[in-house]
């Protein structure tokens, strides 16, 4: 209902209601820590997909990308942070120890921008 009425006023390139403010955990994996504890990425998107059960992905289908969601167990990025990824001379390494964990929120997807150019 809203958004013809939006997409209606000039100027107003496009109205997209998808995207952004979701919230999302990164795993920055740290390359030197990953070489020291010799652990690969696999390994690490091994650890956490064997913890957080619930997939979701992105399928492209022509032009379009199908967004799937799905609900993680995990729910923080201390959790995360305290998976074992492997053990070394047995003791525990986790994800902490490789890569930092953080908050963000989803990269914005589908937007359409206009850039305004003053014609002379």
């Amino acid at each position: 209902m809203i958004e013809p009425k939006i997409r209606a006023v000039q100027g107003v390139a496009d109205v997209v209601g998808f995207g952004g403010g979701i919230k999302e955990y990164k795993v920055s994996a740290k390359p030197d820590r990953l070489k020291n504890f010799r652990i690969d990425l696999n390994q690490v998107f091994s650890a956490i997909a064997a913890n957080n059960t619930i997939p979701a992905a992105v399928i492209e289908h022509g032009d379009e990308a199908l967004v799937v969601r799905g609900i993680g167990l995990l729910k923080s990025a201390d959790e995360i942070g305290e998976i074992v990824v492997a053990t070394n001379n047995g003791v525990p390494v986790r994800i902490k120890d490789v890569a930092e964990v953080s908050v963000g929120p989803q990269p914005r997807t589908g937007i359409v921008g206009m850039i305004n150019v003053t014609m002379w």
